[in-house]
């Protein structure tokens, strides 16, 4: 049998209550069309195709704390800053041409009705993985104009984004059959459904058939100076089977009129900050030459050689919910997708370097990876991440985890430099690129977009990195850090002149491709604690998309560095409503810097048969440890116990003979002795199984017993240090009261 362990790792949070659950009682079916008031309705007299369901009638309740969960099988979740989690069902429809979708209606069904015991749990406030936010961001707000109205929540009964990919229609359906109201309580649930796509279909002009630009899969866009360089990189895709030219920036500037102006918030409508250098004009005329498919009628991958102010970015979009830096997003949206819709018609890439000699360099590392993909390192995965906003959650580690139990590396070499481990460092960090192997490497952490930074210590500039020494085998890396991979440093000021990213790809020695947003990112699991066991119910912003690129790998057959991207965004259009600021502006700050063509081996087979650990208190009412013996935690199947100091890192390894349960007396002993306030340890016990899947469980010593822990960690504090005050209030009452006797 491999090495099992539990890593137990102390903090100071107080959770206490138990959950329990109930089954709500649906009532008085009706039709939709008795529910005006729940928008989304319509009568399809112009659908083009029509799709019918029927929805689970056992709803379940789950009663925390912090608020109900709401489970419903085969649904997935709403998942929205501040917004109430609602069960949410995924459609997609794919049309053949092009449609000019209408509306996505609601045509039939039938709702019952119900009601809630408690308020529904709010996902946390947004989050920014910024280096210079504040850290105590994980946080429940939950939004008044939600939480305090007495409306119906969502008000509508689904949202959807449409587009044209070049070839087809696709229509992504996001159906909201579980309406609540904030006020009272009432539920509105649609047992089954039937949704009409309704439009007309658009005859795409013909194009006879006569001399293209190009008949090439994979173009490469250069500035004129660069063509030399360019075409080598075009010879590499080509002897690698994807046919590849060279497109000079120049001819495009001369050969084409400005296309219209998009439609959305920003740069076009908007006075910004944005330097007079971005050429505008240009990005225009590019998006009107990818337009042009009679030019390029087989093109699917698109390369962009060269940083913002040589290659300008398609578009600045409009942020208002950021900070002045973030609110102006470049973005090479329109380039992927140039009939301004939000599915791409492209795969679309940027190499974000300055000059050319670092475009020989990325090169160089190309060619080099390209030479060792048979290679037995192509299986390997590094995860990082830390306790990023110095609360009780770990969530750099948790998204960690998140990867492995969603089988995103199942079956790959797992390695892991978490800050449990004391490896989540610099230090750590530059030893591991420079010495190690691996394919892809998640990276949880701040940015302040020239470097990457750790929960503790100085960080690794982009400066840093091009010393790298020269390497053979590097990584695709992915991560959420703020403002890291923007690539229009020399056009809008954000306070450095050379980004993470683009030290990345101009370093001898880093990666191959950088994954990430070009402004501040968010994204944080959306999670709560049921009898000590973390629970996740799902993820947002940033943090799904590179989770996304992470699933687009195990579902491709023909991976290449781009086509990641492109199915990574796709999946999120399929679960995210495009409608909210927020989900809009991480889709358009999603960059993915590399060769677009660069392929990939294809990704080892799942093995459908691992499952994630378990862990409990034995006694959830509380065990008395007194007596160590009969001290017991549960778990499944571990052999180690780690038992961290308040310090975090000096840690003690105890080998566990009795398979099952923990009495060794050692242990006991080592959490009833630690100093902590008020007598109370919270442990995160970490059960981590062969697969290097975990399972994260709360427990608690107070007043010498062990037991689980549920709730909201500063809540549930702050209770505790009422009830102490109002006991040692009562006790000097009692001594004023006696002395006054006296």
């Amino acid at each position: 049998m491999s090495s099992k362990r539990i890593v137990s790792i102390l903090t100071f949070i107080v959770l206490t209550s138990l959950m329990h659950a109930a089954q709500l009682d649906l009532r008085n079916a009706k039709s939709i069309y008795n529910y005006p008031q729940i928008s989304g309705i319509g009568n399809g007299d112009s659908a083009l195709q029509t799709i019918s369901g029927t929805n689970s009638v056992v709803i379940r309740e789950k009663i925390t704390d912090e608020g109900s969960v709401i489970e419903i099988d085969d649904t997935n979740y709403f998942i929205n800053p501040q917004l109430p989690i609602i069960p949410q069902i995924n459609l997609q429809i794919v049309l053949d041409g092009y449609v000019d979708v209408t509306s996505v209606d609601l045509i039939a069904g039938n709702v019952a009705e119900s009601k809630t015991i408690g308020q529904i749990l709010s996902h946390f406030q947004q989050v920014e993985w910024s280096v210079n936010s504040d850290k105590n961001q994980i946080k429940r707000s939950p939004a008044p104009e939600v939480y305090q109205n007495d409306n119906f929540f969502p008000a509508r009964w689904l949202s959807f984004t449409a587009g044209f990919d070049g070839e087809s229609t696709k229509i992504f359906i996001q159906l909201y059959p579980f309406q609540w109201n904030p006020r009272n309580l009432e539920v509105l649930y649609l047992t089954d459904y039937t949704i009409s796509v309704n439009g007309m279909q658009i005859q795409i002009p013909i194009i006879p058939e006569g001399d293209s630009r190009t008949d090439a899969t994979h173009i490469i866009i250069s500035p004129s100076e660069w063509t030399s360089s360019a075409t080598d990189l075009a010879d590499f895709h080509t002897n690698n089977g994807i046919s590849t030219e060279v497109i000079d920036l120049a001819e495009i500037s001369s050969d084409y009129d400005p296309a219209e102006e998009p439609f959305e918030e920003g740069y076009a409508n908007m006075a910004n900050p944005v330097n007079a250098n971005y050429d505008y004009e240009l990005a225009k005329k590019i998006i009107s030459f990818l337009r042009d498919s009679g030019e390029h009628p087989n093109l699917e991958l698109v390369t962009l050689l060269g940083s913002g102010e040589l290659l300008p970015p398609s578009y600045y979009f409009y942020n208002s919910y950021a900070g002045a830096y973030s609110q102006w997003i470049p973005s090479d949206q329109y380039y992927s997708s140039p009939d301004y819709d939000w599915v791409d018609n492209f795969v679309v890439c940027r190499v974000p370097v300055h000059n050319e000699n670092d475009l020989i360099t990325f090169i160089t590392k190309l060619e080099n990876v390209n030479s060792h993909l048979s290679e037995n390192w192509v299986q390997s995965v590094t995860l990082s991440g830390g306790d990023a906003f110095d609360d009780d959650f770990y969530t750099g580690e948790m998204i960690d985890n998140m990867a492995i139990c969603q089988d995103l590396c199942d079956e790959m070499v797992i390695e892991k430099y978490q800050r449990y481990q004391n490896r989540f460092s610099k230090n750590a960090f530059e030893d591991h690129v420079q010495n190690d192997d691996y394919l892809m490497h998640l990276h949880i952490c701040h940015g302040s977009g020239d470097a990457i930074h750790f929960d503790s210590g100085s960080g690794l500039s982009s400066t840093e990195m091009l010393s790298f020494p020269a390497k053979e085998k590097l990584p695709i890396f992915l991560t959420v850090a703020c403002m890291n991979g923007a690539f229009d440093t020399q056009l809008h000021n954000g306070g450095f002149s050379l980004s993470f990213s683009e030290g990345m790809i101009a370093s001898p020695g880093a990666g191959i491709a950088y994954v990430g947003g070009s402004r501040n990112n968010g994204g944080v699991p959306s999670h709560y604690i049921e009898n000590g066991n973390l629970e996740i119910l799902g993820i947002d912003d940033t943090a799904l998309l590179l989770l996304n690129y992470m699933q687009a790998y195990r579902n491709s057959d023909e991976p290449t560095i781009g086509r990641l991207a492109r199915d990574a965004k796709e999946l999120y259009l399929a679960t995210c409503n495009m409608n909210y600021v927020l989900v809009k502006a991480a889709y358009v700050r999603f960059v993915c810097h590399s060769s677009a063509a660069f392929q990939l081996p294809v990704a080892p087979d799942q093995n459908p048969e691992t499952t994630v650990p378990t862990l409990s208190v034995a006694n959830s009412s509380g065990v008395n440890i007194d007596n160590y013996q009969t001290a017991e935690i549960q778990f499944d199947d571990p052999l180690y116990y780690v038992i961290s100091d308040d310090e975090m890192y000096d840690l003690q390894t105890v080998s566990i003979s009795n398979a099952g349960s923990i009495t060794a007396q050692e242990n006991i002993q080592s959490l009833i002795e630690l100093e902590v306030p008020f007598g109370e340890t919270i442990l995160l016990n970490k059960v981590i199984n062969e697969e290097e899947k975990e399972a994260w469980h709360y427990s608690v010593v107070y007043r010498n017993r062990l037991k689980h822990v549920d709730g909201q960690p500063t809540m549930m504090f702050l209770m505790i240090s009422i009830l102490l005050f109002r006991k040692a209030l009562v006790i000097f009452i009692l001594l004023i009261s006696t002395k006054l006797i006296m």
